[in-house]
Order: C-alpha cells, then sequence, then structure tokens
C-alpha cells in the first residue's frame, strides 16, 4: 500500500511523489503513478484489477519491477492485515486555504523578490494560495502584504540555479523549515505550483 508520508503531484507535467519525512523528491512515469495511486491496501491483483495468471511472463515481470522498484523508494509498502484500505479521496484534496510556509532564503527589501536557499541561515514566511494562474505567493512587508513577483531556488550542493522544474521543487521542498506543512491538503501542489513559477537560468526576469 503507498506509504503514510507519500504525497502526490505533478510538476510541470511529470508526475512525483514527495516523502514528507525525508523531503525527498520521486518522479515516476505515469504508469508507475498510475499504479502507485491504487496500491490502497488490498491486494495487489484487487486493486490493480488483474488475474495473475492471466498475466503472461514478461507482463508479470514488469509489474513485479515496477512494486519492487516503487518499495525500495520507500512509496509503497506492505498492508498490515488489520489496516483498512484508502479509497484514494486524498489523492485529490486541494488546498482550500491559503497555507503558510516557512523557508530557508532571503526576500529583497521590498519583498516581491525571494530567493529560495536550502543552506541559508535566513528564514522567511510565505503565504501560498490558488489563483487564476497557479500558485500566488506573497510576504509580509513593513505591515502589508506584497506579492512575490520573481522567485529564484538556490540548489545547495551547485550553488547554482536549477534549470528543471522538478529540480526546482526539489529544492523547495529541501528549503521547508517545517516539512510537516506536506501534509495538509493540497501544500504539494502549492509549492509545485511555486516550483513552476521560478526563474530558469537565462529566463528575462519578471
Amino acid at each position: 500500500m503507498r506509504s503514510a508520508d507519500s504525497r502526490y503531484t505533478e510538476v510541470a507535467g511529470t508526475p512525483c511523489i514527495v516523502r514528507t519525512e525525508h523531503g525527498d523528491v520521486q518522479p515516476l512515469t505515469p504508469t508507475w503513478a498510475a499504479i502507485w495511486a491504487r496500491l490502497d491496501g488490498r491486494s495487489v491483483a484487487d486493486a490493480l484489477n488483474v488475474d495473475p495468471a492471466t498475466l503472461d511472463e514478461v507482463d508479470a515481470r514488469n509489474l513485479i519491477e515496477v512494486l519492487r522498484r516503487l518499495k525500495g523508494r520507500g512509496v509503497i509498502g506492505d498492508a498490515d492485515p488489520a489496516d483498512t484500505f484508502h479509497d484514494g479521496h486524498d489523492l485529490a484534496a486541494t488546498a482550500s486555504e491559503p497555507v503558510e510556509i516557512t523557508l530557508r532564503g532571503t526576500a529583497s527589501r521590498s519583498g516581491t523578490a525571494v530567493v529560495i536557499d536550502p543552506a541559508s541561515s535566513q528564514r522567511l514566511t510565505v503565504g501560498l494560495a490558488d489563483g487564476p494562474e497557479g500558485t500566488v505567493a506573497t510576504i509580509r512587508r513593513r505591515l502589508r502584504k506584497r506579492t512575490v513577483g520573481e522567485i529564484t531556488c538556490i540548489d545547495p550542493s551547485t550553488r547554482t540555479e536549477p534549470s528543471r522544474p522538478l529540480e526546482r521543487f526539489a529544492v523547495i521542498v529541501r528549503a521547508l523549515d517545517d516539512r510537516s506543512v506536506l501534509l495538509r491538503p493540497g501544500a504539494v501542489d502549492l509549492l509545485a505550483g511555486l516550483a513552476e513559477r521560478a526563474i530558469a537560468p537565462g529566463s528575462p526576469r519578471r
């Protein structure tokens, strides 16, 4: 069954799982994501609606390999017979209210530009909400709430700005001061939207 600390989102069309306990991001193929989403505590045969007896040798081996790799990544585990299965309603949870997060990083004096950096000793509190064009980020400056227009991420291992949205998403998750926010409904989707809005190297500044 799906591990309790796994949360699903898509970043620029790429399915991925966030493990909230460890803060790591696991990209998946669409097929792997579909299999993961259906593993709700029932037997694999029931959850995936397959009859193992009808699978040919190649399909059976491929399915076993996918399950083995998902388990190796820690996003699924063996189900406890005492547990009840999940019906999947939590996979489509959206943020009905703004989510406030604290990140490692810095903001400009005006608060309209933010640099997210997991290696920073500074922290900033950002409000995230769903808007008509995606995630809207706000920050308080001088008692006023200001909309963040420019978001930059810094990969702490290379000290460069990641070029792909999924890499920026991983940086944002690592920069969270308290990863328990990832357990809030829709929070990972808001963070994914933040990563999609972040500036890639060479992009014109907004």
